[in-house]
């Protein structure tokens, strides 16, 4: 089947079979409009008078209006990674990501609600239980696939972190990248896919 027609005969194009359906439709529909009309004339009522139009189906509450309704912004975040989002130990969130979420919840009316995820499960908790997921998200295929991305208001790269008593042992890759380097990643994002493509032997 192609779109739900038959399949093409050989040498067939897809064209000439949507053609041939369409013209056919056109058909049955002036056959259709013409027995209708036929059958009107007979019961007697004014010829060739359209039907009442069927009443339109009720379009889906959106996400907007769900928010509205509630007054609450659900906004998922890890609170792992500043400046955009982190978790002080006051059990409240900070960071430029943060006061994003607070002002578009302020704008809208609402409140914020925060929801702690982990970058391994944020996709699955944000489809579940948020309306915008915060915190330094990377644009990914995989990602794009389940939501939608705001167009990228900051921009920067992967950039490992050492302590400051190692900075002149550790300036390359190929340095940390080392048997006796011990290394750790935060699992489940971007970070960690691109620490393991980076590393071989630490």
């Amino acid at each position: 089947m192609i779109d739900g027609r038959t399949q093409l005969e050989p040498g067939e194009s897809k064209t000439h079979v949507c053609l041939a359906a369409s013209v056919c439709a056109v058909a049955l529909s002036f056959a259709f409009a013409g027995a209708a009309q036929s059958q009107t004339v007979q019961a007697g009522t004014v010829a060739g008078k359209p039907p009442a139009p069927a009443a339109a189906a009720a379009a889906p509450a959106s996400r907007l209006d769900d928010i509205l309704a509630r007054h609450t912004l659900r906004v998922c975040t890890t609170g792992d990674y500043k400046p955009y989002s982190f978790l002080r130990p006051d059990g409240q969130f900070e960071g430029v990501n943060i006061d994003l979420a607070e002002s578009l919840a302020k704008s809208l009316g609402a409140k914020t609600k925060y929801v702690k995820t982990s970058w391994s499960n944020l996709m699955n908790d944000f489809i579940a239980k948020c309306d915008i997921a915060v915190g330094g998200v990377s644009t990914t295929l995989e990602r794009q696939k389940r939501a939608f991305f705001t167009a990228p208001y900051m921009e920067d790269g992967k950039t490992p972190i050492v302590r400051c008593d190692d900075v002149d042992k550790y300036q390359t890759v190929a340095q940390i990248d080392q048997p006796s380097v011990r290394t750790i990643v935060n699992p489940g994002g971007t970070n960690a896919s691109r620490s393991s493509s980076s590393r071989t032997r630490s």
